[in-house]
Parts: C-alpha cells; sequence; structure tokens
C-alpha cells in the first residue's frame, strides 16, 4: 500500500446487528437500547491526490513556489490540511488530508473576511467560492478549512475586495460592526 507522508485523520465507526433485518449491520447511534456489542469497528484514512498540467511555464513556476510557501503561511481562523506535493514538467501533482466535512455557510464566511481580505501578508487565497472552504467537527480537527490550495498567492488588496464583493455582493462586513 502507498505511504504518505501526511498524518492520518482517522474516521472511526462501530456495527452493530440491525434489529430489523438478519443480514445486515447498522451504525452505533442506530443500535438498540441495550445492546452494546459491536460486531465489528472500521478506521478510515482519506487521502486527495490533486494533479494540475501547465501550459504556461512562469504560471507553473509561480503555483509551485505559492505552494512552498503556503506551508509556512499562519491565519487566523482558516486552517490548512496537511499537504505534500511534487513540481516538475510543467505538472503539480499535491496530495493532501481528506477532509470529511460540509461546506462553509455564507454566514461563517463573513466571520473569514478579516483572515482572507484583510490580512497583512501579500498572500491570501483568491478564489473566495464558498465551495473552496470546509467546515470540519472532528476531535483531532475541528475547524475551517481551505481546500483549494492551489488558489494561494501573492493579490493585492484591492483585487482581494473586489473578488470578494463579486462572490457575495456585499461590502466589507466591518463597516456594519
Amino acid at each position: 500500500m502507498k505511504e504518505f507522508e501526511l498524518d492520518p485523520i482517522d474516521w472511526k465507526r462501530t456495527y452493530y446487528p440491525n434489529p430489523r433485518s438478519t443480514v445486515s449491520f447498522t451504525e452505533a447511534w442506530d443500535k438498540v437500547d441495550g445492546d452494546d456489542n459491536p460486531v465489528y469497528s472500521t478506521t478510515s484514512n482519506y487521502f486527495l491526490t490533486k494533479t494540475i498540467t501547465y501550459t504556461d511555464e512562469a504560471r507553473f513556476r509561480r503555483d509551485a513556489e505559492n505552494l512552498e510557501r503556503l506551508k509556512e503561511a499562519k491565519f487566523d481562523i482558516i486552517k490548512i490540511p496537511q499537504y505534500s506535493f511534487e513540481a516538475s514538467n510543467n505538472v503539480i501533482q499535491y496530495t493532501c488530508q481528506y477532509l470529511k466535512g460540509y461546506p462553509t455557510k455564507q454566514g461563517d464566511m463573513i466571520k473569514l473576511y478579516d483572515d482572507l481580505v484583510l490580512r497583512e501578508s501579500e498572500y491570501t487565497f483568491a478564489d473566495f467560492n464558498i465551495m473552496n472552504f470546509i467546515t470540519v467537527n472532528h476531535p483531532q480537527i475541528s475547524g475551517v478549512y481551505a481546500i483549494d490550495l492551489n488558489s494561494y498567492r501573492k493579490v493585492s488588496m484591492e483585487l482581494r475586495t473586489f473578488l470578494w464583493e463579486r462572490y457575495y455582493s456585499m461590502p466589507n462586513p466591518n463597516v456594519y460592526a
């Protein structure tokens, strides 16, 4: 089996006999009161690999440098899944922890405004599409994660503001504070 240089996130499940069937099993939250005998448990780990092929060598080099820079980036709220990447021959391939969660709600995106748009660094995530952020509720890793890692790049404050307003049709949420 392939070994990844990333910490696995253990997603555990326990299965019990299904009281409504003689041939199937159900997860713990559906078990019958008093029946505490699990039939089996599983632990799953997920990794996601993304491969990007470039026709422009300058863009390829810039994105590879940005992925390297992202490893040292610090955000107040946004978290970055662990990842590793390789870059050669105008191809970048990165593998990251796959995070099970749910899309971040628009109301929660407003809380990320300072972290994405107003951050002091010249670098941030440039694609504010709500689908590029996932909210995870897991004992080891809960929080809001950026999942489109190659959208991290150098972005002017003016362009960040424009992109934010384009996606959310709303001005800086701090004007209402």
